[in-house]
């Protein structure tokens, strides 16, 4: 088991390197300047942009600013924001509670969602129920986050009024931003169960406990369920890098402040430290959820605990 872990984390380590070295390169040639975001366009001179460039090292070969930041990243340094000055460290730390409030929520209503209906429909497949729940699911993975958002405001913010449309403080203002990212997890969850749970009451050790007299909710919620849930174990650590990855759109159209949001502006205004530091961030969480979604398999499964096999091996 030890030998696992320690392979996982070098492989986490090789991720987050490579992530970084990606968004470097790409931020490196695309068309913009931060300076020029930083500076009103109006007052500033060209010498002055040239000697701002200069001062920021932004004027240096690609290989120099490559060594330069990836030399002070390891240090634990992502330096300073090319457009509002501020560390960016302190800043991502900021706005990590409120991102990580809307993953975890959401997460949560993918799974209990997803799985509850995945086994639902299991549970009366090729009936009405069955129809209905794969319906739900369809719609789920189909609708794209930004519509979903847009439609849930204007029915519970402008039509009902129950909940307020934008804004990050308290949970009022969380419940329709989870929401909008947890119906498309809840498509995906409740796919992979219900697909799982009828490949597993296919397996012959299902038939002998039936065989042996045992109900069939018995048979489905004891024994089915829990040798089908590794795919949606699975799938729930994937769904940690969706939720990441959804926060960017589902900040905007709500207006929250959250580092999907300083992500956004970041790469808007060409600020590389501060996209170079959200991707390790959001690139750090996303390898330590699959480690954690890995050594769970053990707890659930007793066959990979006698054998030290996970997914990642």
């Amino acid at each position: 088991m030890l030998k696992f872990i320690v392979f996982r984390l070098a492989a986490s380590l090789f991720v987050i390197c490579g992530s970084s070295v990606l968004v470097f390169c790409i931020l490196y040639w695309l068309p913009g300047d931060a300076v020029l975001s930083r500076l009103a366009l109006g007052t500033a001179s060209p010498e002055r942009i040239a000697e701002i460039r200069h001062g920021l090292g932004l004027d240096a070969p690609f290989y120099q600013q490559f060594g330069v930041y990836f030399g002070r990243m390891f240090r634990g340094d992502f330096g300073e924001s090319l457009v509002s000055a501020e560390p960016v460290l302190p800043k991502i730390m900021e706005h990590v509670p409120a991102t990580l409030a809307l993953a975890l929520t959401s997460t949560a209503i993918s799974a209990g969602l997803g799985v509850l209906l995945g086994v639902w429909s299991a549970f009366h497949r090729g009936g009405a129920v069955d129809a209905a729940v794969r319906i739900v699911g369809l719609f789920g993975v189909s609708m794209p986050a930004f519509w979903s958002g847009i439609m849930l405001i204007l029915l519970f913010s402008v039509r009902l009024g129950w909940l307020p449309p934008m804004g990050s403080d308290g949970v009022r203002t969380l419940i329709l931003p989870s929401l909008t990212l947890g119906i498309v997890g809840t498509g995906l969850i409740l796919r992979m169960v219900r697909s799982s749970v009828l490949d597993t009451i296919r397996e012959p050790f299902i038939v002998t406990l039936r065989a042996k007299g045992l109900s069939e909710r018995a048979v489905m919620y004891r024994h089915a369920l829990r040798n089908a849930l590794i795919p949606a174990v699975t799938m729930l650590g994937m769904l940690v890098g969706e939720m990441m990855a959804g926060a960017v759109v589902v900040e905007t159209v709500f207006a929250r402040q959250g580092i999907g949001r300083v992500l956004a502006d970041a790469i808007a205004g060409k600020d590389l430290p501060v996209v170079q530091g959200v991707v390790v961030f959001s690139a750090g969480l996303y390898v330590l959820v699959n480690l954690l979604v890995d050594l769970s398999y053990m707890l659930i499964d007793p066959r990979i605990r006698r054998t030290g096999i996970g997914r990642g091996t």
